[in-house]
């Protein structure tokens, strides 16, 4: 079971989330494209992504969520942003919200310890999800530009 605490604690936090993974796609000489969105852009995409998250353990990925991060595909392609950067932005997220979680030293008890690992379990299926979805729209979006192109 996800801790309650936990995902509050996320919840409250998710401006210095967003922050912590800006400063780190800006630091990560792989994603050049998606260091150079503004700050409010990758503001806006982490709070995308962590609003998602805190409904999930609930909502489940659904086809609503599915096409919603496809569209975020769609959109990185246009933006000619490469997807591979797209996908490496997920993993800085997904590492980012690890350390927040480890960082703020929730686990103080055995239970804890089990919610702490069960948060990270969910959170790396829902980053699997997450990635396919931002792959799928990415595809579909490069393979409607090439029939266009031809």
């Amino acid at each position: 079971m996800v801790s309650p605490r936990l995902i509050r604690s996320i919840e409250a936090a998710q401006a210095e989330i967003a922050l912590s993974a800006a400063r780190h796609i800006r630091q990560d000489s792989d994603v050049p494209h998606m260091a150079g969105l503004s700050d409010q852009d990758l503001r806006d995409w982490v709070h995308t992504i962590l609003s998602f998250l805190l409904s999930w353990p609930t909502a489940n990925l659904n086809k609503v969520m599915a096409a919603r991060f496809q569209e975020l595909g769609r959109r990185r392609f246009e933006e000619s942003i490469p997807l591979q950067e797209s996908v490496r932005c997920l993993h800085i997220l997904k590492h980012v919200l690890f350390d927040f979680t480890r960082s703020r030293g929730f686990a103080q008890n055995a239970i804890e310890v089990y919610a702490q690992e069960e948060l990270e379990h969910e959170v790396g299926l829902l980053f699997d999800h997450l990635v396919y979805a931002v792959v799928r729209g990415y595809e579909e979006a490069r393979s409607r530009a090439a029939r266009k192109a031809t």
